[in-house]
């Protein structure tokens, strides 16, 4: 028996060929495990970087404040000669190798006290981080001087 309307036919004919095209394309997902890889792999990998720029800066931070403490505990000894706090910051920041660089000392005195900044700038890991963020440490002593009792 054929049917009446051959046109019924031929699309009842063409949609179930169009199903199984349909269907293999829906559960078809290849490769989606490479592309959720691709963009954990980076989010990881930009968050490491991060946190060992991180380290780097307050680790650079950390060489800049003990170098202010040598200088302020050089220039405050008693009738210590102008310059050997600064002397003193710069021995040790060259001892510590090259994680903190850019760097300048400012050793003041009146007399009473001594102040002491380093300032610098760390090593990059994140391009341009240490061009925005520089490193600072300033500390404070005073002078020691014979007093009556």
């Amino acid at each position: 028996m054929k049917s009446a309307n051959p046109t019924a036919a031929v699309a009842a004919q063409a949609l179930r060929r169009e199903k199984p095209r349909l269907r293999r394309g829906r559960r078809d997902d290849r490769g989606s495990g490479s592309i959720e890889f691709v963009i954990t792999a980076t989010a990881v990998l930009a968050i490491v970087f991060l946190a060992i720029q991180a380290a780097n800066y307050f680790y650079a931070r950390s060489i800049a404040m003990a170098a202010a403490q040598e200088a302020v505990n050089a220039q405050r000894a008693y009738n210590a000669a102008p310059g050997v706090g600064q002397a003193k910051a710069l021995e040790f920041i060259a001892s510590t190798g090259d994680s903190l660089s850019d760097v300048t000392i400012t050793v003041t005195s009146d007399g009473r006290s001594v102040q002491a900044t380093v300032d610098g700038r760390c090593l990059s890991i994140v391009p341009g981080f240490c061009a925005v963020v520089g490193v600072h440490a300033t500390v404070h002593g005073t002078v020691e001087r014979v007093t009556s009792p």
